[in-house]
């Protein structure tokens, strides 16, 4: 039906199933006119990867920014990047980026400002976006999810392990039942005139035989029980919101939300609810949420479905013909965590989560805080806001000094400029365009002190804006943090470059 080439022009072709994200493949159709080669070009995902003009036997295929599994008719082939670990295939890159998040978040402890949710209310189109964003991914690990990943396998594990708290109550009962005698239960016959001084009959139950007895039991009604009630409660309320919109939603996103309202009250009518009250206050502290079976991974989902970690898990987990997931977005994600985690050290409040529109695609915009800083992911600065004294910008990561106000941007860019110098190493340095924007943010968005490059290269540069400037090659190297810049940042390495810096600069 096809061959993939690596060179048009000497037929080199593709034997390994194996390909390089950002470089050119050619395809060359046996039958360019039949109507599933047509059907498949122009309707499944590898579309937007392609080049190419119905009829021609030529099709330009430049996967941009994506790595992972991709099918071309009956075949199928990895997608890898060279950016990082070159050595591992596309699927086990991905993995790593993942595993390096996971790690990342296990380490913080989040909690989480009420008055910050309460304010989204006021926007409606905001929330509806974020709402259909959540619901697309509650959906997915609620009914799509493999077994070992979905929300019945995690509530079946907390059943069988559930969290139990000591609890007492009182019971009336007749007093010849009491089975041993306990200071408070003295104390009270004492008070109800019970007890005698005849010692063949100490107490008297001639009047009222009944007292109120102390009963010491293992209750479900325990803080992270409460927690998992209110998971419940929570996927219920997106559903709701959805399904009481009044905005014209499409037929597909109402019935996930008819589903989901559906399953979500099947769950809080489970006995193992009876129970267990209201949960009144979030406290991420818990051992029992952070490493239970079961309870770690619902309080996981949630947290999942707030931030932006949610589409690297809702892309991550789909089974897509074409498993394509864009490396670029999750690159920009892994280094906001990894900044924050750095600067904010191993507890975070958040503030704010919301979807915006970004360069034509919806992303989350959130914030980390602590004391001393605010970690930002796509803050929005603009006139009207009296961010940006122009145009409206959002750098990826914004960090302000909560004392003084001072912002440091960092920009995720999934690109370098490789060579190999005269020692014959290869330098994967950043490009010049990428400061040519970090230009931008320090000139127009006020407050701004420095603007940095984060990029998957080995090669770290700081433009000090002194008189005279200077271009600084080396952390050894004394000067202030006012500039643009470059700072290496490659997941699966130890990246000590960056963290030498932000324990530089940025207090703990």
């Amino acid at each position: 039906m096809f061959k993939l080439y690596t060179d048009i022009k000497t037929h080199e072709e593709v034997t390994d199933y194996g390909l390089i994200e950002n470089r050119s493949y050619f395809i060359e159709l046996e039958s360019p006119e039949e109507i599933e080669v047509i059907s498949f070009l122009t309707n499944s995902k590898i579309s937007q990867h392609l080049n190419w003009i119905r009829g021609n036997k030529t099709a330009e295929l430049k996967i941009q920014n994506y790595i992972g599994q991709i099918r071309l008719f009956d075949k199928e082939y990895d997608v890898r990047s060279n950016k990082f670990s070159p050595e591992l295939s596309g699927k086990e890159q991905l993995e790593l980026v993942i595993s390096d998040l996971n790690l990342i978040s296990k380490k913080i402890s989040f909690s989480y400002s009420s008055t910050a949710y309460a304010a989204r209310t006021t926007d409606w189109l905001e929330i509806e976006k974020d709402s259909i964003n959540k619901l697309i991914f509650l959906h997915q690990v609620f009914f799509s999810a493999p077994k070992e990943k979905c929300i019945k396998t995690h509530f079946q594990k907390i059943k069988q392990n559930p969290s139990l708290k000591a609890a007492s109550k009182t019971k009336t009962d007749f007093i010849w039942n009491v089975r041993s005698v306990t200071p408070s239960i003295l104390q009270t016959l004492n008070k109800k005139g019970m007890l005698t001084n005849d010692p063949n009959n100490v107490v008297n139950t001639s009047g009222n035989p009944r007292i109120e007895l102390p009963i010491n039991y293992l209750s479900y009604n325990s803080l992270e029980n409460r927690f998992i009630k209110f998971f419940f409660q929570y996927t219920e309320q997106i559903s709701l919101k959805i399904i009481t919109s009044k905005s014209s939603l499409s037929n597909e996103i109402k019935e996930k939300a008819n589903e989901l309202l559906k399953q979500a009250r099947i769950y809080l009518n489970d006995a193992f609810f009876a129970d267990v009250t209201t949960l009144k206050t979030l406290s991420t502290n818990s051992t029992v949420l952070s490493s239970r079976d079961g309870y770690r991974d619902i309080f996981s989902t949630y947290i999942m479905s707030l931030f932006s970690i949610k589409h690297i898990y809702q892309d991550y987990s789909d089974g897509l013909s074409v498993d394509l997931k864009k490396i670029s977005t999750l690159y920009e994600i892994w280094c906001f965590y990894l900044i924050s985690y750095h600067i904010l050290g191993e507890a975070i409040t958040v503030t704010r989560s919301q979807s915006i529109i970004k360069n034509g695609e919806i992303k989350n915009s959130t914030i980390f805080k602590n004391d001393e800083y605010e970690v930002a992911y796509n803050k929005t600065f603009s006139n009207t806001n009296t961010g940006s004294y122009s145009t409206t910008l959002r750098p990826d990561i914004s960090v302000t000094n909560i004392e003084t106000g001072k912002i440091t941007h960092f920009d995720a860019k999934y690109r370098t400029e490789s060579f190999i110098n005269s020692d014959n190493d290869l330098i994967k340095n950043f490009k010049n365009d990428d400061i040519y924007k970090m230009h931008t943010y320090l000139d127009a968005i006020y407050n701004s002190v420095s603007s940095i490059v984060m990029y998957p290269g080995n090669t770290f540069c700081f433009f000090e804006k002194a008189e005279p400037s200077r271009e600084i090659r080396d952390l050894v190297q004394e000067f202030t943090l006012n500039g643009v810049g470059a700072i290496p940042a490659v997941p699966g390495e130890s990246n000590e470059i960056l963290s030498g810096f932000l324990k530089r600069f940025f207090t703990y």
